[in-house]
């Protein structure tokens, strides 16, 4: 069985749609210099993110809006360049939610492998091996979809292991998402 996808739209079509579907008017940016920033940027990365703050909002809950016919429903005219300050606006936040993630990440480290090296009493290759296999008992309570995954990084580990002089180094290597996945195995 063939699946057809949507096409692409060309420039122009998308300058129409956000015209004729989502009331944009272009009075600080002109419809070149759209085409431009849809060129760039791309569609799905400036509009889509923010077509919510201007669409109608339900009566019935703020947090959403109305739709008819499948479509939001625009009220009022919206400047183009209003996603764009839309836009760079929320990219200007990337390096405070970037630097907010290394911390978290830095910090949860510490305190994981900190508890499981002493809960463990990780000293050795068979003290990391029980850890590893008690770790694969617990998978067991994640979820199906994940289960193959967490096993598959996991057994990584022993093989991991001996690129390190110590277990202190290898769980300092870890990355957040096997942290987390260490982490969710140990909750269970």
């Amino acid at each position: 069985m063939t699946t057809y996808y949507k096409k692409p739209k060309q420039l122009d079509e998308q300058i129409e749609i956000l015209k004729l579907q989502k009331n944009v008017v272009f009075k600080r940016i002109s419809e070149e210099e759209a085409k431009e920033h849809l060129f760039l940027i791309n569609y799905i990365n400036l509009i889509s993110p923010f077509k919510h703050h201007f669409a109608k909002k339900s009566k019935n809950n703020p947090l959403k809006t109305e739709k008819a016919n499948g479509k939001h429903v625009y009220e009022h005219e919206v400047d183009f360049a209003d996603y764009l300050d839309m836009y760079y606006d929320e990219k200007s936040r990337y390096p405070k939610i970037y630097e907010s993630i290394s911390k978290f990440e830095a910090v949860f480290n510490s305190v994981l492998s900190y508890r499981i090296l002493l809960h463990y009493q990780i000293e050795n290759s068979v003290q990391f091996k029980f850890f590893v296999d008690d770790i694969k008992t617990r998978i067991t309570n994640v979820k199906q979809k994940k289960r193959t995954h967490y096993l598959k990084v996991i057994n990584s580990f022993e093989k991991k292991i001996d690129d390190y002089d110590s277990p202190f180094i290898f769980f300092d290597r870890l990355s957040l998402g096997q942290q987390l996945m260490v982490y969710t195995c140990l909750s269970t």
